[in-house]
C-alpha cells in the first residue's frame, strides 16, 4: 500500500509541471500581405512572342490566396493564369497581378516590325502651281505603323505630314514614305501649263513659269489666233530686262495688270517697267502693239519704253507717277492715256502722238518737248503743273534743252495752267489756233514762248517780271497783252518782235506803278520798253 501510494506521488509530481509547460506556450497568427511587386516592371516583345513574369508578396511569409493576372487591353496583349505574357498587336498595355487585394503592375509594350510600304499612285503628273494630289501609304502588316513623307525637291513638290502633295514649280520631285526601316516613293513631275486660251484671248499664269517657257507659251498663242493676252503673276517670267516675248506679234490688249513683283533698278522707290521694254526698232517690232493696261505697282515707265509703237491708241496706268523721257515718242495713233497719279513728264514723253487732251490731275514738273508736235492736241488741262520746261531769256546760240513743251500743237485751242510759274522756252511755239493765254501764276516766260502763234489775241500774265527773246514774234493777231506785277519788269529788245510791228495794235495793260516808265519825253507820246502801243492803260 505504502509503495502504491508513493508511486501515484512520483507520477503526479511528473504531470503537473507538464500541465503548467502547455498552458504558457505562444500560439502562431497569419501574416497580412502589405504589398505585390511584378518582375520584370516593364517588358517589350514583338507580336506572337512571350515573355514570363512573376509575381513577389511582400512579405514572403505572408498568408497568400491565388494569383490572378489581368492585361488592361487584351487586342494589344494577353496574360495567363500563371503570368506568360503574349504580344498580340503594336501598343502599350499595363499586367496586373493582384493577390488578396494587394496588386503590382508590369507595363507591356507590343512592338511590329514593317514588312514592306506601298504608295498609291507610284507616279503622278500636276499641271498647275498649287494643284495637289493625295498619296496614300499602305504599312504591312497592318497596324504595324505610320508612314512619315518627305519631298527630295520642295521647288518642285512639298508634301504635307498626310501625304498630300502640292505642285510648286517645274521639274520633278521624289516622295518617299518611311515607316521603320522600309520605304516607297512616288515620282512627281510637275509640268505646269501656264496658259488658258479662249477664242481669241489668252490668260497666262507666270508663276513657277521660266522665261524661256513663257516666251514659247506666247508664241503658241499668237500662232493660234490669239490677240488678247491677260497675264498674271511673277513679273521675273517675263524676261523684260533681257528681251521681249510680243516681239513681232499682233497684240489687241496685253492687259498686266495681275503681273507682280517689278523691280526698281535705279533704287529710286519706284517699281519700274524697264528701258525700252516695247521700243519698236528693226529688230524689235512692235508696230502690232494697240492697247496696254499696266499693275498699280508700276510706278515709273522708264526712257523709250514705247517709242514708236505706231499702233498703239490706248494705254492705262493707275500707279505710274512718272513717265522719263521718250516714253511714248511717235506712238502716232496714242489718243488715250489714263494716269491719274503721274507728277513727272520727261523730254519728248508724248511727242507726235494722237492725244486731243493732255488732262493730268497731279502732273507738276513737265521737260521740254513732252506734247511737241502732237498736232491733234486741242486742251490742256494742268492744274497742278508749275514747270513747263527750261526757261532761258537771251539767245545765246547753241543748242537749247527743255523746250517745245507743246510746240508746234497746231489744233491747241485751249490752256489751263493755274499754277505754273516758268513757261520754257518755245513753250507754245507754232501753236496756231491757240486764240487766248492766261498764266496767273507764271513769272519767267522763256525765249519764244509764244513765237508765231499767228491766231493769239489775247494775253495775260499778271505776275510775270522776266519775259525772254521773241515771246510774241510773228503773234501778228495779238491785240490785248496783260503784264500787272507790281515788280520790275525785264524784257528784251526782241520780245513782243521787231520794234512797233505787232505792239502798235496791241491794247497794253500795266500796273499803275509802270505809269512813269511810259512817257516818252523826246517823242512826247506814250510807248514802253522802246515799243509804240495801240493804247496803254493801268490798274492798281
Amino acid at each position: 500500500m505504502k509503495v502504491r501510494f508513493l508511486y501515484l506521488l512520483c507520477l503526479l509530481t511528473c504531470i503537473l509541471p507538464a500541465c503548467s509547460s502547455d498552458d504558457n506556450e505562444p500560439v502562431d497568427e497569419p501574416v497580412t500581405i502589405t504589398g505585390v511587386s511584378v518582375s520584370p516592371e516593364s517588358i517589350s516583345l514583338e507580336c506572337g512572342e512571350t515573355k514570363q513574369l512573376t509575381a513577389k508578396i511582400s512579405p514572403e511569409n505572408a498568408t497568400a490566396g491565388d494569383i490572378t493576372w489581368t492585361s488592361s487591353d487584351e487586342a494589344i496583349a494577353t496574360v495567363s493564369s500563371d503570368g506568360t505574357v503574349t504580344g498580340i498587336s503594336k501598343g502599350t498595355t499595363t499586367v496586373t497581378a493582384t493577390v488578396s487585394g494587394k496588386s503590382g503592375t508590369c507595363e507591356v509594350t507590343v512592338t511590329q516590325e514593317v514588312q514592306s510600304v506601298e504608295i498609291s499612285p507610284a507616279t503622278a503628273t500636276l499641271t498647275s502651281k498649287g494643284e495637289t494630289i493625295q498619296l496614300t501609304a499602305t504599312v504591312l502588316p497592318e497596324g504595324a505603323g505610320e508612314a512619315t513623307w518627305t519631298s527630295s525637291d520642295e521647288a518642285v513638290a512639298t508634301v504635307s505630314p498626310e501625304g498630300i502633295v502640292t505642285a510648286i514649280g517645274e521639274g520633278t520631285a521624289t516622295i518617299t514614305a518611311t515607316a521603320g526601316e522600309k520605304t516607297a516613293t512616288c515620282t512627281i513631275t510637275v509640268s505646269i501649263s501656264i496658259v488658258d486660251i479662249e477664242g481669241n484671248q489668252a490668260t497666262f499664269h507666270l508663276d513657277g513659269a521660266s522665261a524661256a517657257q513663257v516666251s514659247q507659251a506666247i508664241s503658241e498663242a499668237a500662232q493660234a489666233g490669239v490677240t488678247r493676252f491677260i497675264l498674271t503673276g511673277d513679273s521675273e517670267a517675263l524676261g523684260l530686262y533681257d528681251g521681249n516675248p510680243f516681239s513681232g506679234i499682233q497684240i489687241e490688249l496685253l492687259d498686266l495688270s495681275g503681273v507682280t513683283g517689278w523691280q526698281d533698278r535705279d533704287a529710286d522707290g519706284l517699281p519700274e517697267l524697264p528701258a525700252e521694254s516695247f521700243r519698236h526698232t528693226s529688230s524689235s517690232d512692235f508696230s502690232g502693239l494697240q492697247e496696254v493696261i499696266l499693275p498699280q505697282e508700276i510706278q515709273q515707265l522708264q526712257d523709250y519704253a514705247f517709242y514708236k509703237c505706231s499702233n498703239l491708241t490706248k494705254i492705262t496706268a493707275p500707279g505710274v507717277v512718272r513717265v522719263n523721257s521718250f516714253a511714248f515718242q511717235s506712238c502716232t495713233k496714242l489718243a488715250e492715256v489714263s494716269m491719274p497719279e503721274v507728277t513727272y513728264l520727261g523730254t519728248n514723253a508724248f511727242m507726235s502722238t494722237a492725244l486731243q487732251v493732255a488732262d493730268f490731275s497731279k502732273l507738276q514738273t513737265l521737260e521740254g518737248s513732252v506734247f511737241w508736235l502732237c498736232s491733234k492736241l486741242t486742251e490742256v488741262n494742268l492744274p497742278e503743273a508749275t514747270t513747263i520746261g527750261n526757261a532761258t531769256l537771251v539767245s545765246q546760240g547753241g543748242s537749247r534743252t527743255g523746250i517745245n513743251t507743246f510746240g508746234d500743237c497746231s489744233q491747241l485751242e485751249k490752256v489751263y495752267l493755274p499754277k505754273a510759274t516758268t513757261i520754257g522756252d518755245d513753250a507754245f511755239s507754232n501753236c496756231k489756233s491757240l486764240k487766248e493765254i492766261e498764266l496767273p501764276q507764271a513769272t519767267t516766260v522763256g525765249i519764244k514762248a509764244f513765237y508765231n502763234c499767228t491766231a493769239l489775241t489775247s494775253v495775260n500774265l499778271p505776275q510775270a517780271t522776266a519775259l525772254g527773246d521773241d515771246v510774241f514774234t510773228e503773234c501778228t493777231a495779238l491785240n490785248t497783252i496783260k503784264l500787272i506785277a507790281e515788280g520790275s519788269i525785264s524784257v528784251q529788245n526782241s520780245t513782243f518782235g521787231p520794234a512797233d510791228t505787232i505792239t502798235k495794235n496791241v491794247d497794253l495793260t500795266l500796273n499803275i506803278n509802270k505809269k512813269g516808265e511810259t512817257w516818252d519825253e523826246f517823242w512826247q507820246e506814250e510807248e514802253w520798253k522802246d515799243h509804240k502801243w495801240k493804247s496803254i492803260s493801268f490798274v492798281e
